[in-house]
């Protein structure tokens, strides 16, 4: 009977974080005032590294 209090806590634990992820997990792109220059962000990002250049710099 020890258990048992920790399986309900680790199962509530489970639900709280799946409901609080729950958003990250659609094919969606979020809305947010820059979110275009964070996308081509990732995209040259994405390029350097394929390139080879590893650890990529930023470039402001």
């Amino acid at each position: 009977m020890k258990n048992k209090p920790r399986i309900i806590v680790l199962l509530l634990l489970f639900s709280l974080t799946l409901f609080a992820s729950f958003p990250l997990f659609h094919s969606e792109l979020f809305s947010a005032h820059d979110i275009w220059h964070q996308v081509a962000r990732l995209y040259h990002y994405n390029e350097v590294v394929l390139a080879g250049d590893f650890p990529p710099r930023w470039v402001a």
